[in-house]
């Protein structure tokens, strides 16, 4: 049987995403310090943006069809753009806490809503929890910092063999280490240890143990 044929023709979700990347639109955001910009579609951004409407509004009463917006988290101001104006997200575990922080920002309730339906969703597992609790604890996400903690306490065995724990920052790792009840997997934590401090260029000095 012949395989399908290639599609030849873009979604109107990859259409609306692909004008938001390119600038395109009737409203336009410009990074500050940066040659990047980013489009957008005023009569979504107001309706669901509150944040969003207020810049577009100001900018609209001194006749501009752009407003500046200050360095950053460029990659997830572009993924609410987006989020707004096709009620749709990437639905990755590495985006989901930056962009709900983001909707947060510029007052994005459905955003948030979306996130929150996300991680809801897949819940905390041995695939996202040290991806969850490391943005949580970036963004000061105290909810999700406090619910993945516990699960990766709660499931350390296996959160320390999955590929997720990979990602773990020296300093979370210590705490780990601290915690009481990781006897049993001891030398899976140091052997961890070893592999962080190695990457970092950082001596090793384990931690002692509560």
């Amino acid at each position: 049987q012949p395989s399908a044929a290639p599609r030849k023709y873009l979604t109107q979700v990859e259409k609306i995403s692909n004008a938001i990347d390119n600038g395109e639109g009737d409203f336009y955001f410009h990074v500050e310090d940066s040659q990047k910009k980013y489009g957008g579609i005023t009569c979504f951004l107001k309706h669901l943006s509150p944040g969003l409407g207020k810049i577009i509004a100001n900018a609209e009463a001194e006749g501009k069809d752009f407003a500046v917006v200050e360095k950053g988290d460029e990659k997830h101001f572009g993924l609410l753009l987006k989020a707004i104006c096709t009620n749709k997200w990437t639905e990755k575990k590495e985006d989901v806490i930056p962009l709900m922080v983001m909707a947060e920002k510029y007052e994005a309730k459905f955003v948030v809503d979306l996130c929150v339906e996300y991680l809801e969703k897949v819940g905390i597992t041995v695939e996202n929890a040290v991806t969850i609790f490391q943005d949580s604890q970036r963004y000061k996400v105290v909810k999700y910092e406090d619910l993945a903690w516990k699960f990766i306490l709660k499931n350390a065995k296996m959160v320390v063999a999955g590929e997720d724990f990979k990602k773990i920052n020296k300093s979370n790792l210590e705490k780990l280490m601290t915690e009481d009840d990781m006897e049993d997997i001891g030398k899976e934590l140091l052997a961890a240890f070893k592999r962080v401090t190695r990457n970092s260029g950082v001596s090793l000095a384990t931690p002692a143990h509560n």
